[in-house]
């Protein structure tokens, strides 16, 4: 674990969720959309 999840948080998982909200906002597409909603679909059947 870590010390200052806070930390982690702002240094780690912060900086790669701007990263993939830019990414789709700048690939969007309905096949792109389409896709998300199939892997969720998987991920939620086959967890």
């Amino acid at each position: 674990g870590s010390t200052d999840p806070d930390k982690d948080y702002l240094e780690k998982i912060r900086p790669e969720k701007i990263r993939l909200q830019l990414k789709y906002v700048r690939e969007r597409s309905f096949w792109a959309d389409i896709k998300i909603i199939f892997l969720t679909l998987k991920t939620i059947i086959f967890k």
